[in-house]
């Protein structure tokens, strides 16, 4: 039977021997604890998505996608049209070193990297109306026992999640029971970035595979 959140939800109970009102109440917390502890540990494909932009000029932020997690490449537009080159990611310290100062413009975008929570900042700073592509990992919808009862996590990492939850439920009762799940979650998560890797690294013809996963912005 596929996962989904009440499932999930039943399994704790069933886990840990624990039919209490308080134990039932914490059930959404345990699952967002470890469908965030999750995200950040995985990293597979269909996490990626892609969106467009125009810079403006004379301005160096620019606002993140909602969903947006971490970075995988930023491509602005060069004077040839439908032509794009790579902006380099880079931490805001090193941007600050190689651009400290915001007013030069030009066409050429080299940098980019996290400016806030909700931004993102490239230098030099554009000099004028420069389409961008932007790909990045994103969020799958959080779970919940309504809206959303299934996502990607439940279909592909049903032992992950599982794993996950369970090391936050035992931890919440303060059993030793933590441990082993803690060792089948790193398993679990290992085998799906494993599998992630392998197919990254080959494409249908055998060749180099073209989709990569992002690294931390």
């Amino acid at each position: 039977m596929a996962m989904t959140y009440n499932t999930l939800a039943t399994d704790l109970v069933a886990y840990t021997a624990n039919n209490s009102t308080d134990f039932a109440n914490r059930v959404d917390e345990f699952v967002t604890l470890a469908e965030s502890r999750i995200r950040r540990d995985l990293i597979v494909p269909e996490q990626m998505k892609h969106t467009t932009g125009a810079f403006a000029d004379g301005t160096a932020t620019y606002t993140l996608p909602t969903d947006f997690i971490r970075s995988d490449t930023l491509f602005y537009e060069t004077a040839t049209a439908d032509t794009f080159d790579p902006a380099r990611l880079v931490q805001y310290s090193q941007l600050q070193l190689f651009a400290p100062d915001r007013v030069t413009t030009s066409a050429v975008i080299r940098w980019y990297a996290r400016y806030n929570d909700t931004e993102f900042i490239v230098a030099p700073t554009p000099n004028g109306a420069i389409n961008y592509r932007l790909s990045y990992i994103a969020y799958e919808p959080r779970l919940d026992a309504v809206t959303v009862t299934t996502n990607w996590i439940t279909d592909n990492a049903p032992d992950a999640l599982l794993a996950a939850a369970l090391v936050e439920a035992f931890s919440y009762q303060r059993s030793p029971a933590v441990q082993e799940w803690e060792s089948r979650y790193a398993a679990a998560v290992q085998r799906v970035n494993s599998e992630t890797k392998v197919a990254e690294e080959r494409d249908d013809t055998g060749g180099p595979a073209q989709l990569r996963s992002g690294r931390s912005m």
